[in-house]
């Protein structure tokens, strides 16, 4: 499989067809199950479990860790511009009871949050300001916020998707037409491309993002960067499986105009199909959940 042309422009690397999702069993970790659009839950093979009943409504679509054993989410009048003075987050973990943090100063779009809600990623608008926001906070620490709002500002327009990895010293965010790496703990970028949905392997050692209408795989420790061909348009990056294998992606793989979401297997360079997607469903908020978390909220 030729990697680069001699030119040293990059191919797309071509996965083998759809394969049976059974094959793909033995390599998931059987725990898991899909977190979709509109807070529906389905297994690995597209059968519906139920919907998740969150405490207080959800604003938007939920977090959950790059472990998968922690869930987040805005309730709908927390995200409102007229609570009081913070906006509520609320986490829930296996088997304990939910949890409540307030979001200091910002109405926030969009959350990331690391294993066991150790770090929060939040980006918004500020309550006073309305510029936009970009915050890393510890709630266990004691600790001020991280502001890294300076380069949120910095990027072409309005942050829509954040992904944490799992140590919490990357965040991966986008915009709807820039994709970057930040390190949390220099407060630098390392990384910036054209593109859109990024999605930060939870080793936080491969970024998978959409560029124009195909999937590029850009692996940090080789540098390699890797346009991956899965079918005729590939639309949004949803996440990582905990052990930075298995990555969700919303596909068009064949003639029709419907659009799919698909496990790519990135070692084996296969895919199969979970199932189809709606109107407007572009994939990127699903997510891997463990099954007794989502269990515990259906």
């Amino acid at each position: 499989m030729t990697r680069r042309l001699l030119c040293g422009i990059p191919i797309a690397f071509a996965f083998s067809g759809c394969q049976d999702i059974a094959a793909f069993l033995p390599g998931l970790d059987g725990d898991l199950v899909i977190l979709r659009s509109g807070l529906s839950v389905t297994d690995v093979s597209g059968t519906n479990i139920g919907m998740l009943r969150l405490q207080e409504g959800c604003y938007g679509a939920p977090s959950v860790a790059p472990d998968g054993n922690c869930l987040a989410w805005l309730p709908q009048r927390g995200a409102q511009l007229n609570w009081p003075r913070d906006s509520k987050l609320i986490l829930a973990v296996p088997g304990s009871p939910s949890t409540e943090l307030f979001l200091p100063q910002v109405v926030p779009s969009d959350i990331s949050i690391a294993p066991n809600g150790q770090l929060v990623a939040f980006a918004g608008s500020d309550r006073q300001t309305r510029k936009q926001r970009l915050i890393v906070w510890t709630p266990s620490a004691g600790d001020g916020p991280i502001d890294l709002s300076g380069l949120a500002q910095s990027l072409d327009s309005e942050l829509e998707q954040l992904r944490l990895s799992s140590s919490g010293r990357q965040l991966a965010v986008s915009t709807r037409t820039t994709v970057a790496v930040v390190n949390v703990e220099s407060h630098n970028v390392v990384y910036k491309s054209p593109g859109r949905f990024a999605s930060l392997s939870p080793d936080g050692s491969q970024l998978a993002f959409i560029v124009g209408s195909g999937l590029v795989i850009q692996r940090f420790k080789t540098g390699e960067t890797r346009p991956v061909n899965i079918g005729w348009r590939t639309y949004g990056v949803g996440a990582w499986t905990p052990d930075s294998r298995f990555l969700l992606v919303a596909a068009r793989t064949g003639l029709g105009w419907n659009k799919s979401l698909l496990v790519l297997d990135t070692i084996r360079a296969t895919y199969a199909e979970v199932s189809k997607l709606g109107e407007g469903d572009f994939g990127s908020t699903a997510m891997w959940v463990r099954r007794a978390l989502a269990l515990q909220h259906l």
